[in-house]
Protein backbone atom coordinates (compact mmCIF):
# COMPACT_ATOMS: atom_id res chain seq x y z
CA UNK A 1 0.00 0.00 0.00
CA UNK A 2 2.95 2.18 0.97
CA UNK A 3 4.49 1.40 -2.48
CA UNK A 4 1.14 2.28 -4.76
CA UNK A 5 0.91 5.46 -2.67
CA UNK A 6 4.58 6.51 -3.25
CA UNK A 7 4.37 5.37 -6.62
CA UNK A 8 1.31 7.96 -7.73
CA UNK A 9 2.89 10.65 -5.66
CA UNK A 10 6.46 10.00 -8.02
CA UNK A 11 4.14 9.61 -10.91
CA UNK A 12 2.17 12.95 -10.05
CA UNK A 13 5.17 15.00 -9.88
CA UNK A 14 6.94 13.65 -12.68
CA UNK A 15 3.73 14.65 -14.70
CA UNK A 16 4.11 17.90 -12.93
CA UNK A 17 7.76 18.71 -13.76
CA UNK A 18 7.27 17.55 -17.38
CA UNK A 19 4.60 20.55 -17.71
CA UNK A 20 5.54 23.32 -15.76
CA UNK A 21 9.46 23.11 -17.23
CA UNK A 22 7.94 22.36 -21.04
CA UNK A 23 9.82 24.97 -23.68
CA UNK A 24 7.38 27.21 -24.12
CA UNK A 25 6.58 27.70 -28.24
CA UNK A 26 6.60 31.70 -28.81
CA UNK A 27 6.36 31.07 -32.38
CA UNK A 28 2.48 31.25 -32.22
CA UNK A 29 -0.05 33.52 -30.48
CA UNK A 30 -4.05 33.16 -31.01
CA UNK A 31 -6.96 34.71 -30.60
CA UNK A 32 -10.77 34.38 -31.30
CA UNK A 33 -12.56 36.65 -33.88
CA UNK A 34 -16.24 37.37 -32.99
CA UNK A 35 -18.57 38.72 -35.53
CA UNK A 36 -21.52 40.67 -34.26
CA UNK A 37 -24.26 41.11 -37.12
CA UNK A 38 -26.68 43.69 -36.82
CA UNK A 39 -30.01 43.35 -38.35
CA UNK A 40 -30.22 45.46 -41.71
CA UNK A 41 -33.88 46.25 -43.74
CA UNK A 42 -32.68 49.48 -46.11
CA UNK A 43 -34.83 50.92 -48.65
CA UNK A 44 -33.77 53.29 -51.28
CA UNK A 45 -35.56 55.29 -54.18
CA UNK A 46 -33.66 56.29 -56.92
CA UNK A 47 -35.16 59.26 -57.95
CA UNK A 48 -37.42 61.32 -55.82
CA UNK A 49 -38.98 63.23 -58.09
CA UNK A 50 -42.43 64.20 -58.20
CA UNK A 51 -44.60 61.88 -60.15
CA UNK A 52 -46.92 63.94 -62.59
CA UNK A 53 -50.33 62.17 -63.47
CA UNK A 54 -52.16 64.58 -66.06
CA UNK A 55 -55.73 64.11 -66.86
CA UNK A 56 -55.81 65.67 -70.13
CA UNK A 57 -58.96 64.44 -72.22
CA UNK A 58 -62.03 63.22 -71.33
CA UNK A 59 -60.48 59.83 -72.04
CA UNK A 60 -58.45 60.17 -68.92
CA UNK A 61 -61.25 60.86 -67.11
CA UNK A 62 -63.48 58.20 -68.33
CA UNK A 63 -60.27 55.96 -68.49
CA UNK A 64 -58.14 56.83 -65.67
CA UNK A 65 -54.48 57.66 -66.09
CA UNK A 66 -51.21 54.64 -65.46
CA UNK A 67 -47.93 55.91 -65.33
CA UNK A 68 -45.14 52.83 -65.22
CA UNK A 69 -42.28 52.36 -64.25
CA UNK A 70 -43.05 55.73 -62.30
CA UNK A 71 -39.54 55.47 -59.31
CA UNK A 72 -37.31 52.62 -58.97
CA UNK A 73 -36.85 50.83 -55.43
CA UNK A 74 -33.53 49.30 -54.22
CA UNK A 75 -34.24 47.11 -51.06
CA UNK A 76 -30.75 45.66 -48.77
CA UNK A 77 -31.85 42.87 -46.04
CA UNK A 78 -30.51 40.39 -43.60
CA UNK A 79 -33.63 38.77 -43.33
CA UNK A 80 -36.88 38.10 -45.46
CA UNK A 81 -38.77 41.36 -45.96
CA UNK A 82 -41.40 43.35 -47.55
CA UNK A 83 -42.46 46.50 -48.77
CA UNK A 84 -45.89 48.44 -47.94
CA UNK A 85 -47.31 51.47 -49.32
CA UNK A 86 -48.66 53.97 -47.00
CA UNK A 87 -50.17 58.06 -46.98
CA UNK A 88 -50.69 59.63 -44.34
CA UNK A 89 -53.47 62.16 -45.94
CA UNK A 90 -57.33 60.93 -46.68
CA UNK A 91 -57.16 62.95 -49.37
CA UNK A 92 -55.10 64.90 -52.16
CA UNK A 93 -54.03 68.68 -50.81
CA UNK A 94 -55.34 70.89 -53.74
CA UNK A 95 -53.74 74.09 -54.75
CA UNK A 96 -56.97 75.53 -53.85
CA UNK A 97 -58.31 74.70 -51.13
CA UNK A 98 -62.20 74.31 -51.59
CA UNK A 99 -60.88 71.47 -53.86
CA UNK A 100 -59.31 69.36 -50.79
CA UNK A 101 -62.09 66.84 -51.12
CA UNK A 102 -62.08 66.08 -54.39
CA UNK A 103 -59.64 63.06 -55.02
CA UNK A 104 -59.55 60.46 -52.31
CA UNK A 105 -55.96 59.38 -51.55
CA UNK A 106 -57.28 55.63 -51.99
CA UNK A 107 -58.09 56.57 -55.49
CA UNK A 108 -54.41 56.53 -56.16
CA UNK A 109 -53.18 52.76 -57.13
CA UNK A 110 -50.00 51.22 -57.01
CA UNK A 111 -48.01 47.67 -57.68
CA UNK A 112 -44.58 46.39 -58.16
CA UNK A 113 -43.98 46.59 -61.81
CA UNK A 114 -45.17 43.63 -63.68
CA UNK A 115 -47.48 41.97 -61.15
CA UNK A 116 -50.87 42.53 -62.08
CA UNK A 117 -52.70 43.52 -58.92
CA UNK A 118 -52.87 47.01 -57.74
CA UNK A 119 -53.32 47.87 -54.30
CA UNK A 120 -54.33 51.29 -52.77
CA UNK A 121 -51.79 53.68 -51.00
CA UNK A 122 -54.47 53.39 -47.99
CA UNK A 123 -54.36 49.85 -47.66
CA UNK A 124 -50.65 49.63 -45.84
CA UNK A 125 -50.69 46.18 -48.39
CA UNK A 126 -47.21 44.41 -49.40
CA UNK A 127 -46.50 45.15 -53.32
CA UNK A 128 -43.45 43.14 -52.73
CA UNK A 129 -41.43 40.45 -51.01
CA UNK A 130 -37.91 39.29 -50.85
CA UNK A 131 -35.14 37.51 -49.20
CA UNK A 132 -31.71 38.90 -47.80
CA UNK A 133 -29.34 40.40 -49.87
CA UNK A 134 -28.19 43.26 -51.42
CA UNK A 135 -29.00 45.29 -54.29
CA UNK A 136 -29.50 42.73 -57.27
CA UNK A 137 -31.97 40.48 -58.59
CA UNK A 138 -35.97 41.10 -57.19
CA UNK A 139 -34.44 43.46 -54.37
CA UNK A 140 -34.56 46.46 -57.53
CA UNK A 141 -37.92 47.05 -59.01
CA UNK A 142 -39.84 49.75 -60.64
CA UNK A 143 -43.45 50.73 -59.22
CA UNK A 144 -46.18 51.59 -61.52
CA UNK A 145 -49.49 53.92 -60.21
CA UNK A 146 -52.77 53.93 -61.97
CA UNK A 147 -55.67 56.72 -60.89
CA UNK A 148 -59.31 56.50 -62.06
CA UNK A 149 -61.13 58.49 -59.81
CA UNK A 150 -63.91 59.74 -62.93
CA UNK A 151 -64.45 63.28 -62.93
CA UNK A 152 -63.00 65.49 -60.65
CA UNK A 153 -62.44 69.53 -60.04
CA UNK A 154 -60.03 70.78 -62.34
CA UNK A 155 -56.53 71.59 -59.94
CA UNK A 156 -53.11 70.50 -59.31
CA UNK A 157 -53.51 67.93 -56.55
CA UNK A 158 -50.60 66.45 -54.53
CA UNK A 159 -50.83 63.04 -52.11
CA UNK A 160 -47.21 61.82 -49.89
CA UNK A 161 -46.64 58.71 -50.70
CA UNK A 162 -44.45 56.44 -48.00
CA UNK A 163 -42.36 53.17 -49.08
CA UNK A 164 -41.89 51.15 -46.33
CA UNK A 165 -39.39 47.67 -45.68
CA UNK A 166 -40.08 45.35 -42.48
CA UNK A 167 -39.67 41.80 -41.58
CA UNK A 168 -42.03 39.95 -43.96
Amino acid sequence: MKKSILTTIVLSLVGYASFAFAPVDTNKVSHNVKVIASPVLDIQMTSTDDVEMEFATSTDYDNGVEKTSAAELKVKATKSWQVTVSTTATNFDAVDNANDTELAAADLKVRKNGTTAYKAITSGDAIATGNKGGHTGNRVFSIDYKLDPGYFAEDTYTVPVTFTVSNQ
